[in-house]
């Protein structure tokens, strides 16, 4: 896996991560973003980098109950963006798995 692919495959989770977020308010998703920077010294500009952090900081923020429907609404967002089957009830980390798999695949299918 290249660097610009691994690069272009995190910027697409992170704009997944974006937009579901987008759904809780404007307030709401800059709130969490600030979280995250403050007490978890995570950068804004390397959310692209580490989608998995995010939302490992996420379920800290918002504990399991809270972060349960956050990552359902992100986990959509995956799905449709990458256009992956949502007939199962998949955790994150694995809908993440696979779009990647389908990501790397369009690469090297492309390239």
């Amino acid at each position: 896996m290249s660097f610009s692919e691994d690069k272009g495959f995190n910027g697409k989770i992170s704009q997944c991560i974006d937009k579901a977020l987008d759904s809780l308010g404007e307030g709401v998703k800059q709130s969490f973003y600030y979280q995250i920077e403050e007490r978890f010294q995570l950068p804004k500009d390397e959310f692209a980098s580490r989608p998995e952090d995010v939302i490992e900081d996420l379920r800290e923020i918002l504990g399991p109950t809270g972060s349960s429907s956050v990552e359902r609404l992100i986990v959509k967002e995956i799905r449709k963006e990458f256009g992956l089957d949502s007939s199962d009830q998949a955790a994150l980390s694995v809908v993440i798995n696979e779009a990647r798999r389908k990501f790397l695949h369009i690469a090297e299918s492309s390239g």
